[in-house]
């Protein structure tokens, strides 16, 4: 069964991937030009992932808000010192958390 978010996707962005942690729907919409090998202009849209992830959830909150976090792509470089090589995944950050 396919999860569907009830997230609003930003007006000019595309739908990048989605995937779903303790219940909860991540989305990640990217806004740069067909064929770049990095992206700066990326959003994602999740819960609050600052109370997502902590370790001991509190009951007394709920649900969790949805919050906007600004991303981008994350590479190695090649030996150049410049050029990015290989993809690593995505960085995130927001007013509560940041992370990889």
């Amino acid at each position: 069964m396919t999860s569907v978010s009830s997230a609003v996707a930003p007006v000019q962005a595309n739908f990048t991937m989605g995937m779903d942690i303790q219940g909860q729907r991540l989305n990640l919409y990217e806004s740069c030009a067909e064929g770049s090998v990095t992206c700066n202009n990326m959003l994602l849209v999740a819960p609050d992932l600052g109370r997502l992830l902590q370790t001991t959830p509190e009951p007394s909150k709920s649900p969790y808000a949805v919050k906007y976090y600004s991303a981008e792509t994350k590479h190695s470089l090649c030996k150049d010192g410049v050029t990015p090589c290989r993809f690593q995944g995505y960085t995130f950050e927001g007013e509560d958390f940041d992370g990889l």
